[in-house]
């Protein structure tokens, strides 16, 4: 008995810090998802490359704000009574409740169990996915200088890999354009490439993986937008915004808007989708105009500012939820 004792106030203190945390996190997400709209008009204002580092950055902040303040919470912050005006007396941390049914413990642990491994699961799985698909392709096409052609009558061209990529155009397509269409389509590929775009939408999709999928197509539909976007403002600084964007429309006539062979969780792709965004963002923005830095430490900041504010009200809303 004395040897599974401190196994159940484990289990109790994981379980309720997971409830505290999940909770947090699908709260924060759905203010973010409330105040969304009026902050899609100022992305929408921005260059496509700093609106999506700007986005990823806030689908970012739910996760982690959660889990800093409940891992601040659990560490006793409140005990110093530094930053906060709550105080038990010397024996805060005993007082903070803890979940004591077993049916909730065990709910609780399930449930984060099972967002932490589908997270986890679809990361190495793309993973794997990607780089195995990349190597497969290779060795079926014919290396170029800078992309691997296809011996294939679809019309598609995508990019492949995390950190090391490969273009691909299948011989489809390459009839289908012109010398500038296919220095129009490499270069805003590079720029996929450049950006790590792949990656980009990969973390945006797994932060999004707990939300329901109507709240969440929002977010992953713009995403994919501004990382497009981007890819075009960098390829009309060379070649022009009024010629990007007629390529793009010559090119929604002949490649499809999603691949039936792979989704665009792990490949970037040259195709129709958001071409009427992309086309008003190519025509009415400053293709040269050089996209904002948004710096990591503008996000830790940020990051640490909202977990110091949640502390105290957590604390209180546990006490009120769980002590009845």
């Amino acid at each position: 008995m004395i040897e599974i004792l401190p196994l159940i106030r484990l289990l109790r203190e994981a379980a309720s810090f997971a409830a505290i945390w999940l909770s947090t996190w699908l709260l924060l997400f759905l203010v973010l998802w409330l105040v969304y709209p009026l902050l899609r008009k100022l992305l929408l204002g921005w260059h496509p490359a700093s609106s999506s580092n700007v986005l990823l950055a806030l689908l970012a902040l739910p996760f982690c704000v959660s889990l800093l303040a409940t891992t601040l919470l659990f560490g006793g912050l409140l005990e110093y009574n530094v930053l906060t005006t709550h105080y038990h007396g010397s024996d805060c941390e005993s007082h903070f409740p803890r979940l004591q049914s077993a049916w909730a413990i065990g709910g609780v642990l399930g449930l984060t169990s099972i967002a932490l491994l589908s997270m986890g699961t679809k990361f190495l799985t793309n993973l794997f996915a990607s780089r195995t698909l990349r190597e497969r392709l290779s060795l079926l096409g014919d290396q170029r200088e800078q992309w691997c052609l296809l011996p294939n009558e679809a019309r598609l061209v995508f990019t492949l890999g995390w950190l090391r990529n490969t273009i691909f155009i299948t011989e489809g397509l390459l009839s289908q354009c012109s010398e500038e269409d296919i220095a129009i389509i490499l270069a805003h590929e590079r720029a996929h490439a450049q950006r790590k775009d792949n990656l980009r939408l990969l973390a945006s999709r797994l932060l999004l993986l707990v939300v329901p999928g109507p709240m969440a197509r929002r977010f992953s539909d713009d995403m994919h937008l501004f990382c497009e976007a981007a890819c075009d403002f960098a390829t009309a600084t060379r070649h022009g915004a009024l010629n990007v964007a007629e390529t793009l429309l010559r090119i929604q006539r002949l490649v499809p808007e999603h691949f039936t062979c792979f989704n665009r969780t792990f490949a970037s792709a040259f195709t129709g989708a958001e071409v009427e965004g992309r086309v008003l963002f190519l025509l009415e923005g400053d293709a040269n105009a050089r996209s904002a830095l948004f710096k990591p430490w503008m996000f830790l900041v940020l990051l640490a500012l909202l977990s110091l504010v949640l502390v105290d009200p957590m604390h209180h809303i546990v006490e009120l939820l769980l002590d009845g």
